[in-house]
């Protein structure tokens, strides 16, 4: 019950980030106490390992979790293999079958946090022994020291292509990441040999990994994904000479490619806030945290109150394990950071990630030793920061400035108050020292030193992109950054700062390409956002549509088999179809409409297989069952109408059929229903 008890409390005044946090509170809370009521055949996932690590930096900072742990760690240590020294994906239950890495490495992580939160050298005393027979277990099954490829890899990642065990080089990351901090325990507990021993398995193994999954020529880990080199980069397995390159490549990849969203799974999400605090790249931590459209917290978030197993909300709908961004709010956002020299909160250091588009930040966490606070505000390039610091603590608060002669505290010069010491100037921060107590301290000036965030993207509604010849649309538009101006197109061409800026709801009464960027003084212009309203003729435009009923693993031959309930749709996807929740397949056929001739792109990301063919040519192979996978294929196409045929089946697990292409001028998409015709 004492894990129930809050020990945390965090609020900013960026309601995307609050909604969030208090996701994230009820999905742990409820999962501390009992696995949600929407899974009761399957209440063992309450320990399944993976998650449990994902979200231990959170819960800590949220709940009142020493007791909770222990007695979870007990029930890893009492089931631990005798003859192997495995253990068990899931506790508390007997070990039944071999584990997994990503997962099982939960009993070297979650020790350390503890350690780290409580100061307590006996958790790390208690499992040593245990731990150390699991690492033995795990260099018997490396080759080279490298590790077979985990069973589950960074689960429900949505990068192209992914698939579960992916990326492959996970596995062999964590076992440095286990064998790193198994020396550090060593360190802590006074066993220099084998501090010293699995120091040198750890550095062993970083040459094997970057030998073969690091290419110095691309600066690239395996296929470049946002997981394969945000882990090493946290983990500090990148060579020195190449950090700059490997960050900038995982920068471009969610900036340029991905328009400022994550594409990692529930290990990638975790790994990648912090190996962007890590090179003070928080600007786009933050960017990736306050998203509002898919894959994101928020759009996970859509009608709901707790997180989801997926982001597409798929899964078990009250899952906490993408909640590891907390730990973020807490660290980052509010800048309480613990002193790994001095654990238990006996050192702390205060430094907020100043951002205008959060302010004001309100943090305060109840430790060991009494609770800590830290809130700030920051307006019209004016910066106050207030600090209590509890009994037997000191802290080293960071402060944005240009020099300590820019800071007051408590009205006075911050560099000569009572209680505070000026340690150094830190780049854009001065530094001081100060012990239990509470300050107040307030810096002018700061306005350039201040992040310069993006700008939210406009919401442009509706959100139906077809619309029945002969009708009208209206459309609005609205953004969450304040004062915000909101610049449009309608003849497909990018949105500037000289656009016509949106100013009330319009008609349309022709088929367009509605894009929406929003500007803001200080602030990075935001992403482009658009919407096709398709306008369709209710007698032409369309696709049939089949359904079919069996338990498949494969897409059947559909000419043997009599759907069991069909008809005509405007879209390619599930949306408006009364399928059944499994064992089903579902087929579509008609004709895709071709205006400018050249190569073009199509997609489809699903759970289970799917298919596509243009032309009778098999352009997109997706078959069998996985989980949410999304492969793409491409073709030279004319000018006319092209046969087209799209095919999904769903055996279990959560549905997800999503269709998408992209050609000349065009930006990937779903498939607008103008384009699509029952007949040649």
């Amino acid at each position: 019950h004492s894990a129930c008890e809050t020990a945390g409390r965090f609020e900013t005044g960026n309601e995307v980030i609050n909604k969030i946090h208090r996701a994230i509170l009820w999905s742990q809370r409820s999962n501390m106490i009992g696995y949600p009521s929407d899974c009761p055949q399957r209440d063992e996932r309450l320990g399944w390992m993976g998650d449990a690590h994902v979200t231990a930096e959170e819960a800590m900072h949220n709940f009142d979790t020493p007791l909770f742990y222990r007695n979870w760690l007990g029930g890893i240590q009492t089931n631990q293999d005798d003859e192997t020294g495995d253990i068990s994906i899931i506790s508390p239950r007997p070990f039944m079958e071999p584990g997994t890495i990503a997962w099982g490495s939960a009993w070297i992580l979650i020790p350390w946090y503890y350690y780290l939160h409580y100061g307590d050298r006996d958790i790390l005393a208690t499992h040593f022994d245990g731990m150390k027979r699991y690492l033995e277990f795990l260099q018997s099954t490396a080759k080279n020291d490298i590790l077979p490829h985990d069973r589950y890899g960074d689960w429900v990642s949505v990068a192209p292509g992914w698939r579960a065990g992916q990326p492959e080089s996970a596995a062999t990351a964590f076992y440095y990441y286990d064998a790193m901090l198994l020396s550090e325990m060593a360190k802590v507990l006074g066993k220099t040999d084998q501090a010293q021993k699995y120091a040198a398995l750890a550095a062993r193994i970083k040459s094997a990994y970057n030998r073969r999954f690091f290419n110095p020529h691309t600066n690239q880990y395996e296929n470049g994904s946002q997981m394969s080199n945000a882990f090493p980069l946290f983990l500090g397995l990148v060579p020195t000479d190449h950090e700059a390159a490997v960050l900038q490549n995982l920068v471009d990849n969610i900036v340029k490619e991905n328009k400022g969203h994550l594409t990692t799974g529930i290990l990638g999400t975790k790994y990648m806030m912090q190996a962007l605090a890590k090179y003070h790249r928080n600007d786009i931590a933050f960017l990736l945290a306050t998203q509002t459209d898919y894959p994101s917290w928020y759009d996970m978030l859509k009608n709901r109150t707790t997180l989801s197993e997926r982001w597409d909300q798929g899964g078990s709908n009250n899952h906490v394990m993408f909640g590891s961004v907390d730990a973020w709010f807490y660290r980052t956002l509010a800048g309480i950071h613990i002193d790994e020299r001095q654990p238990g909160y006996k050192k702390v250091i205060i430094k907020p990630f100043v951002n205008p588009d959060i302010s004001p930040v309100k943090a305060s966490l109840k430790t060991v030793r009494g609770e800590i606070k830290s809130e700030w505000s920051y307006e019209n390039g004016v910066y106050e920061l207030n600090v209590a610091i509890p009994v037997n603590t000191t802290a080293d608060v960071f402060v944005p400035a240009k020099s300590a002669d820019h800071v007051a505290e408590s009205k006075r010069p911050a560099a000569s108050s009572p209680g505070v010491r000026f340690l150094r100037q830190d780049g854009n921060y001065a530094v001081f020292a100060v012990g239990s107590g509470s300050y107040r301290f307030v810096s002018k000036e700061v306005g350039d030193l201040a992040a310069k965030p993006y700008a939210a993207s406009p919401d442009i509604f509706p959100l139906q992109s077809f619309v029945m010849t002969g009708d009208t649309v209206s459309v609005n538009m609205t953004c969450l950054t304040k004062e915000a101006a909101i610049r449009y197109t309608l003849d497909g061409s990018e949105p500037t700062q000289d656009s016509p800026q949106f100013q009330e709801p319009f008609l349309l009464t022709n088929s367009t390409v509605v894009k929406a960027k929003s500007f803001k003084q200080g602030y990075q212009p935001s992403f482009t956002r658009s919407v096709h309203y398709a306008f369709v003729d209710a007698q032409k435009n369309g696709l049939n549509y089949a359904i079919y009923a069996g338990a498949y693993s494969r897409l059947p031959d559909f000419s043997s088999l009599q759907p069991v309930a069909g008809g005509r749709t405007f879209q390619l996807g599930l949306s408006g179809l009364n399928v059944p929740k499994y064992n089903f397949a579902v087929r579509f056929a008609g004709f895709i409409e071709i205006t400018q001739p050249g190569e073009y792109t199509f997609f489809t990301g699903s759970n289970d297989g799917s298919r596509l063919y243009v032309d009778n040519q098999l352009v997109v192979d997706n078959d069998g069952e996985h989980g949410v996978v999304e492969k793409n294929g491409a073709l030279f196409l004319r000018s006319g109408r092209h046969p087209i045929t799209v095919s999904y089946f769903q055996s279990g697990g959560s549905q997800a059929f999503e269709v998408y292409y992209e050609g000349p001028d065009i930006e990937k998409q779903h498939i607008p229903a103008s384009m699509l015709f029952l007949q040649k």
